[in-house]
This record gives C-alpha cells, structure tokens and sequence, in this order.
C-alpha cells in the first residue's frame, strides 16, 4: 500500500536541478568505465534517466529514508535509518553497520568488477523473482564498501557516491522493473509504493581496507549466495575474473594465483555455486583465455551466449578447454567456436554436445573422433567449395564472387539465408536473375535434406550424431569425397598386400 506521507508532484516532465547538498549527482558513465558490460549499462542508465524523470522520483536523492514510525496514516520503514555519526561509531568499533537507507545514495552506475561481463538473462531472471509487482530488498541485503580511508576523514563520502559490493543485477533488475511499468503508464499510486521500497532500503555496510578489497568482497558475496544460483560467477565470467587479476598482479603463475584466490576467498577458492578455482581450473582458465578468449571474435560468441546462463554452449571450463586443446589451429578454434553457436541456434546442439565425451569422440562407437574434429573437416570442405570448386564452375565472376562473400562468415551467411526454422526470411532479392546452376551451386553449400548426416570411414571418422548446421554441403558431394577417399584406401591397401606377398613369395624362393 502506498505510504501517505508522500505526494506526487504535478505531470509534467521536471527541470533538470543541481544535487541537494552532500547529494553526489547522478552521471552515466563512459562506455570505456562500464567495460564488457557497456550495451547492459547503458540500458541501466536509461532506465535510471526514466525513473528519476518520472515526478513521483524527481527529487528521490534527496529524500530521507523512512524509519520505523509509529503515527497514525503515516509510512513506517522496518529498521533505524541511517545516521551517521552513529555508523562511525559502529563501523570503526565493529566493521559494520546495519541500518535503513535510501537506494539513490548508492553510486547507481558504480561497477565493482566491469572486468567481468554480467549476464543479461540474470538481471531478467532477478526481475520475474522479485519484482514483478512493488517490492524492495527485505530478501536481497544491499551491502555498501567503505574505504578505511573514508572512515578515517570522519565520514562515509558523499550520498549518491556509496560503493555496492552486493550484485550488480539486483539494483539493475529493481530500476528495470520500475521503468517498465512507468512505460506501461501505472498510475501514481504504484509509483509511491516503489518509492517507498526505494525510501526503505535495507543496507550493511562493511569495512574494507582499500579499493582493491571492493572487487574482491562482491566475488566472496557471490560465492556465498547459495540460495540463488542466478548471482552466482558462471564458468565464463570466472576466466575474465582470473585473466583480468593475473594481468593486474603482473602475469603471476597458476600457483600463485590460486593462493591468492584462497586467501581472498576461502578454502574453494571461490566455488560456490560453479565450479571450484582449483589449480586445474586455472590452469586451464588461462589456456582458454590465451588461445581463445582475449580475441574479440571469439569473445563476441561466447558473451552472445552468456546471456543464456546455464544453457549457454560454453558454461563449462573442461569443455572448452577441451575444444580449444582439439581444435590446435588459431583458424580452427575461431571456426569451431562459431559453428557451435549457430549449431545452437540452429536447433541443431545443445550444452549437452559441449562434454568431453562428445567433443573428444569417446562415445562407443566414434573411432576417437568427435565433434571438434567433425567441424575441422566441415571447415576444410567449405574451403575447398569455396576456393576451388566454385571457381572452376562456368558461371560469371560476380556471383562466383558473391557466393564467397555470403559464405566467408556465419553471420553473413545468415544475414543472407537466414535459419530454415524462421519465420521471417531475409529478403532474397540479392539472388535475383541467379541462372539455376548458380542457385545450385549455392545450394550445394547450404542445404542439408536431413538434420542427421552419416559420415563413414573418411580417415577413421565414423559418426552418427546431430551435428551442427554449419554451411551444409549437398549429399552427393559428400559422398563423392567419401568414394575418393575409400577407393584411395582400398589401393593403399591392396598395394600394400601386394608388396607384403611379393616379399613373402621372394623370401620363399630365396630358402
């Protein structure tokens, strides 16, 4: 229920005012200072320019929070709000102070981590479980960083300048809610009750030695938040945390690094709710990173599919450290990484296609070839489509050269040709006055008539499995390759009996 003691000010849209005194303003911050993050932030301060706009919120930093009131008709807070003298005194006895505060004294765009990318799918997941109606923190603790250099100048900084060390999604995820429903046009009386969520603010503050501390103190909150797997450091966001900290400390070895993270986070090095930084999972972290990871388009891919959390093709460390040692080739694991996600996409693979076992063809049956070496031999037909094939063919020039330019990359092939499964086709005009030879060349590169492909006994690789929709070659085509190949082996084969007989025979006669 809306709290009575505060009015909504007249519609309109208010007029740009100063900070109240000890209010920091609110300013967004560069897309260089958000990092990773930079598409996700910007959405965020969006939706901080339309909260704050709106004339319920237009002077909400600064508000007083609202404590526990007993008064006939007025609002009541359930804790102590925050006074600062008295928090002095708390924190430098105790290193804490609990107490109730008001959510736009935080710094609503600070990043304690921007090294580290933050799911998208984790803001919205936050959002359904809590704020799909007006609601605060009760059950989500905001946790505020205070340098002991602060404390040691007598205060706690400027109002709108608090540090959070609690997840970034939560706050992000509350101002999402409440934007959207100003755009849906709810009416003042539900924007009270969100102002009195954010006027009513549970909040500890904790003491930290300096600023390095902050990054390191919201990784141990997230490790310990076992009761919502959402917040916790996924596989991918713990190799930019690893990478990033071995810059910073100076290229450090696994070893050292491993210390450092049970020192700073205890005894699983940071494990809870994924998997545990053992040595191994450095180790491996650092391979993946420097093979794979630092390249922007690699990069690119993976963080496409972090937004999809636990169901992203890349949330295990084994099992891209796995593709990456397969794949070898700087070109090969650029390729693999690709096609994975338009296998997804696809509808093709799935996470459960990312295991060892599956990648490294220790399913019965695969010769020891798996999927990494499946998408290396895709990848070296299409070369050969694209670089000897299609040239030869008697076709002009410019669509031989167009041919090439659609199938050069993944997203431009499906900007192009888009997925068989959508229900909007990209337009298909570039195609026009095509001779039907030309339409079938393409079509020998693209199509598939199945979504199973049986491959047998090309240099040892047998496999009948879902495979990803790569750029599909015709059957035929495939088969011809198989043929050569077989017959190739079959020659070598009897040659080789052959000589073996000969030898036998001589060998005889010689006795």
């Amino acid at each position: 229920m809306a709290p009575k003691n505060i009015v909504p000010k007249a519609r309109g849209r208010p007029k740009a005012a100063a900070a109240p005194v000890g209010v920091a303003a609110v300013v967004a911050p560069s897309v260089e200072a958000a990092g990773l993050n930079a598409e996700l932030w910007l959405s965020h301060s969006k939706n901080l320019e339309d909260v704050f706009k709106h004339p319920v919120f237009a002077d909400a930093a600064s508000q007083h929070p609202i404590g526990i009131n007993n008064n006939e008709g007025e609002a009541s807070g359930c804790q102590a709000v925050f006074l600062e003298a008295v928090g002095l005194t708390a924190m430098n006895k105790t290193g804490s102070f609990k107490c109730g505060i008001n959510l736009a004294w935080l710094d609503l765009h600070f990043i304690t981590n921007p090294h580290i990318p933050i799911a998208k799918a984790s803001v919205e997941t936050m959002q359904e479980r809590y704020f799909m109606k007006p609601n605060g923190f009760a059950e989500l603790e905001v946790e505020i960083g205070v340098l002991q250099t602060q404390l040691d100048a007598g205060g706690f900084g400027a109002k709108g300048s608090w540090m959070r060390t609690s997840p970034d999604e939560v706050v992000m995820a509350w101002f999402k809610a409440v934007a959207e429903r100003i755009a849906a046009g709810a009416d003042d009386a539900e924007m009270l009750e969100w102002l009195h969520h954010l006027l009513t603010t549970p909040a500890v503050f904790i003491r930290l030695a300096d600023a390095n501390e902050l990054g390191w103190r919201a990784s141990k909150l997230r490790e310990n938040i076992e009761a919502n797997k959402t917040l916790a450091r996924t596989a991918v966001q713990k190799i930019f945390d690893v990478a990033q900290r071995r810059t910073q400390m100076g290229n450090i070895s696994a070893a050292q690094m491993l210390t450092v993270y049970i020192e700073k986070l205890g005894p699983s090095g940071g494990g809870g709710g994924g998997e545990p930084v053992t040595m191994s999972f450095i180790d491996k972290a650092f391979h993946i990173w420097d093979k794979a990871l630092r390249k922007p388009e690699i990069q690119t891919v993976v963080l496409q599919e972090e937004s999809r959390r636990e169901l992203s093709m890349f949330n295990s460390v084994v099992g891209m450290d796995t593709l990456v040692r397969k794949a070898k080739t700087d070109e090969n694991i650029e390729f693999i990484f690709s096609a994975i996600q338009d296998g997804r996409r696809a509808g093709l693979l799935g996470p459960e296609h990312m295991v060892t076992r599956s990648l490294e063809g220790k399913i019965p049956g695969s010769n020891g070839k798996g999927l990494v070496d499946l998408l290396v031999f895709k990848k070296t037909m299409l070369a050969h489509l694209l670089l000897v094939f299609v040239p030869a063919k008697d076709i002009p020039g410019e669509i031989k050269s167009k041919i090439h330019d659609v199938c050069v990359s993944f997203g431009k092939f499906r900007a192009h040709m888009g997925y068989k499964h959508d229900a909007v086709c990209p337009d298909m005009g570039w195609r026009a006055g095509w001779p039907a030879s030309a339409d079938a060349l393409l079509g020998m590169i693209e199509d598939s008539p199945k979504n199973k492909i049986k491959i047998c006994n090309i240099g040892g690789l047998s496999l009948d499995t879902d495979i990803a929709q790569i750029f599909h070659y015709q059957y035929t085509y495939i088969y011809i390759y198989i043929y050569i190949y077989m017959y190739i082996y079959i020659y070598i084969y009897i040659y080789i009996c052959m000589i073996s007989t000969y030898i036998h025979l001589f060998i005889c006669f010689v006795s």
